[in-house]
């Protein structure tokens, strides 16, 4: 398990309320953060939908366009589930550019 402040990248043994080096609240575990990404990837069947959508590619079943879209859906659908479970991570509006 590490811990790390997504500001200043100092890591910790334990996870602070904010960062002693630079204050920020923006401190994560990477374990919680792998277990994240595993639920809503794998679990919520998002890593399934694109496999399936790729092998279809393959045998001329679905357009690049469409899979294109659907891995875009995914990529918004990822950040706003991880911007729920972890709020301190989420990008200021300026930050996202």
């Amino acid at each position: 398990m590490a811990i790390y402040c997504t500001d200043c990248w100092k890591e910790f043994s334990e996870k602070p309320e904010t960062c002693p080096s630079c204050g920020s609240e923006r401190v994560f575990d990477t374990e919680e953060l792998s277990e994240a990404i595993h639920e809503i990837i794998v679990e919520g069947g998002m890593r399934e939908k694109i496999l399936t959508l790729a092998k279809e590619k393959e045998k001329g079943l679905v357009s690049q366009e469409e899979l294109d879209r659907v891995a875009e859906r995914n990529v918004e659908e990822f950040k706003e589930k991880m911007e729920e479970k972890f709020p301190e991570l989420a990008l200021e509006d300026e930050d996202r550019d």
